[in-house]
């Protein structure tokens, strides 16, 4: 990666630079990290067959441009997908039914990005800054469009997403942090490429993700999400004689999904497309939101030795499918957990 800024050191906000980067890279599809880089060793703890992955090559521009409550990207990337493990690209022709492998996915594509964020401030850090909220939502909007042909690219399609953060102060009983999200794909594209909820196998807790969803566990061409964490700042247990010396602090969370995917992306439905992937029975563990909503819920403590947040975590819908966690004998049940981030 190479970078260069306009100001006069690259710490300094409002950022105002170009980038450059280059990258090989194996990850699971839908994963996207918080806080952590992908060789953090504590991700190498995962749970449940974690063997379909993509080996992505990508080349990428990117202009970064903020003023004070707004800011914009814009960029272009050329990225070669490849499968990796067990995971394969496979369709059919339907006259004959003969499958029909795909070595590799090619898309070239440019891309804007807006954040509109009033009066927002930060606290720098050594490596990353910490955005100090306000009484002002923040919006995100991403937009991607790609151009079939160009530099080998095989699809044209656009890629649309909106998210809202917000964070509540409330009077006497703590803070609340929501985010709404929504997005939307047009184009002939494969499931691989379509909107992928963010999953997570590993044991540490995410917000923005899932905690008891599988990998390319879901797929979608559409969807609409909604996130919830509350923090009780001790609301309760401050009133506790003994157990207010420890300092623990009260949260709980919820997460729902809606998404839905068009019958004309369905892979169910086109044997010429490339196919949800099987386990080793034969079966699917890729899926569609036919049965309503993904929703999970938790409850837990933060603040535990000054350092660490645990969570309960329970599941509630699709518990039939494969490769659900269970704990104490409750089918998607689980137990996640995070270091404390600091400034």
């Amino acid at each position: 990666e190479l970078s260069y800024t306009f100001n006069e050191a690259f710490r300094e906000n409002p950022k105002h630079y170009i980038e450059l980067s280059s990258e090989r890279e194996s990850s699971f599809p839908g994963q996207e990290l918080e806080f952590f880089n992908p060789d953090n060793f504590l991700l190498s703890f995962q749970r449940g067959e974690t063997t379909k992955m993509l080996l992505t090559d990508k080349y990428e521009a990117r202009y970064v441009r903020e003023i004070p409550s707004f800011g914009f990207i814009l960029g272009a990337n050329v990225a070669r997908r490849q499968p990796y493990g067990s995971l394969i690209f496979s369709s059919a022709e339907e006259m004959t039914g003969n499958p029909i492998l795909t070595d590799e996915l090619n898309t070239t594509e440019a891309f804007f990005g807006l954040r509109i964020a009033p009066n927002e401030q930060y606290v720098q850090g050594q490596d990353k800054r910490t955005p100090i909220y306000n009484e002002y939502p923040v919006v995100n909007l991403t937009y991607s469009k790609g151009f079939k042909n160009l530099l080998n690219s095989d699809y044209n399609y656009h890629r649309l997403r909106v998210n809202v953060f917000k964070q509540i102060e409330w009077a006497t009983i703590g803070t609340t942090d929501m985010i709404l999200e929504g997005g939307k794909t047009w184009g002939d594209i494969p499931y691989i490429l379509q909107l992928i909820p963010r999953g997570n196998q590993t044991y540490v807790h995410q917000f923005s993700s899932f905690n008891l969803m599988n990998f390319l566990e879901f797929v979608g061409d559409q969807y609409v999400s909604y996130n919830f964490e509350h923090f009780f700042s001790g609301y309760f247990l401050n009133r506790i004689p003994l157990v207010r010396r420890l300092k623990l602090r009260e949260i709980i969370s919820g997460k729902v999904i809606f998404s839905s995917l068009s019958d004309k992306h369905n892979p169910n439905l086109n044997p010429d497309q490339i196919q949800f992937p099987l386990n080793e029975n034969g079966n699917p563990t890729t899926f569609l939101f036919d049965s309503g909503p993904y929703v999970e819920a938790s409850v837990g403590f933060s603040n535990i030795l000054r350092v660490l947040r645990i969570e309960l975590i329970q599941r509630f819908t699709y518990l039939d499918h494969p490769n659900v966690p269970s704990l104490f004998g409750n089918k998607g049940l689980g137990i996640r957990g995070r270091v404390i981030q600091f400034f």
